[in-house]
C-alpha cells in the first residue's frame, strides 16, 4: 500500500522537542508505516552530519484510514562535543524537522529555532580549509585532528590489529586476503542469484557491506563477529606465521586445546 503524511507539527516545550503528525494510508490494502524523524543540522562552523535520525515510529493504519503519530526527543540530543571545551555544547540556530519514509524519503520539513550561541570551529583554520568539501587524499593537516603525525606506511609487522589489505606485504596476509575476499564475493553473488524478494533485497546489501568492508577488518576484529568460526588461537597462529614462527603457531594452538580441554 502506500501512505501520505500530512498535518505535522512541532513544538519544544520543557527542553523536549514534540512533534506529531497524521499518517493517512492511500492505497487499498491495511498496512504499516514507520515514520523516520531526522534532524537537519543548523549551519555551523563545527564538522556535523547534514541530517541525524532523533527517533521513529510504526503506525498500523487501516485501508483508506488515518492515525496520529507522536515522536519526541530531548533537546540535548541536538548537542555536539566540543573537542576543545571537553563538554557538551547546544548549539543556537535554525534546525529542520525532517520526517521522512527513509533517509532518501523526506516527505515534511518543519523549522525547529534553537537559542543558543553560535559556536566556533574547535580547529585550526588549515582543517576548516581542507575540510570545506571531502578530501580525494589524506591532507597534510590531518595530524592536527588527529593529535598525532600521520603513519606514512602501514606497519611492517603484520599483528591481530593489520588491517587485511596492509597484510599483503606477507605471504600469510596475501593468502588470508584473497581467501576472505574470495568468500565475500561468493556470498555477494550468491545474494544477487536470488528471486526478486525483500528477503533478496535484504541479502544483496548485507553481502555488499561485507564485501566493501573486509579489505579493512582486521584479524582481532575478524575474531570478535564470527560467532566462533576463527578463534583467537587459530589468528595468533597466522600472525606467527606470518613472522615466519612455524613452531610458535603450532605451539599457540596446541595451547589453546589444552586449555579447552582442562576446562
Amino acid at each position: 500500500t502506500s501512505f501520505a503524511y500530512e498535518d505535522a507539527q512541532v513544538e519544544l516545550r520543557d527542553d523536549v522537542v514534540r512533534v506529531s503528525l497524521t499518517v493517512r494510508n492511500t492505497g487499498a490494502r491495511d498496512g504499516a508505516e514507520t515514520v523516520q524523524l531526522y534532524v537537519r543540522n543548523a549551519p555551523s562552523a563545527v564538522f556535523k552530519a547534514d541530517k541525524e535520525l532523533r527517533g521513529f515510529a510504526k503506525v498500523p493504519v487501516r485501508a483508506g484510514g488515518s492515525e496520529r503519530v507522536h515522536i519526541a526527543f530531548p533537546l540535548s540530543d541536538l548537542a555536539y562535543w566540543d573537542v576543545r571545551a571537553h563538554e557538551w555544547v547546544l548549539e543556537g540556530g535554525r534546525y529542520e524537522i525532517c520526517l521522512a519514509a527513509s533517509v532518501a524519503d523526506v516527505r515534511l520539513a518543519l523549522p525547529l529555532d534553537v537559542s543558543g550561541p553560535p559556536s566556533n570551529s574547535p580547529y585550526p583554520p588549515e582543517i576548516d580549509r581542507a575540510y570545506a568539501a571531502p578530501p580525494v587524499a589524506v591532507p597534510a593537516c590531518f595530524a592536527a585532528l588527529l593529535g598525532q603525525p600521520v603513519p606514512a606506511d602501514p606497519p611492517s609487522r603484520f599483528t591481530l590489529d593489520t588491517r587485511l589489505v596492509d597484510a599483503r606485504h606477507t605471504l600469510v596476509g596475501r593468502i588470508l586476503y584473497a581467501a576472505v575476499l574470495a568468500r565475500a564475493r561468493l556470498d555477494h553473488r550468491r545474494a544477487r542469484r536470488l528471486p526478486d524478494s525483500l528477503e533478496r533485497d535484504a541479502r544483496v546489501t548485507n553481502t555488499h557491506f561485507v564485501l566493501r568492508m573486509m579489505p579493512n577488518i582486521s584479524l582481532r576484529a575478524m575474531v570478535m563477529s564470527s560467532r566462533g568460526a576463527l578463534t583467537y588461537p587459530v589468528a595468533e597462529a597466522l600472525v606467527e606465521l606470518a613472522a615466519r614462527h612455524p613452531v610458535r603457531a603450532v605451539r599457540a594452538i596446541r595451547n589453546s586445546r589444552r586449555r579447552s580441554h582442562a576446562s
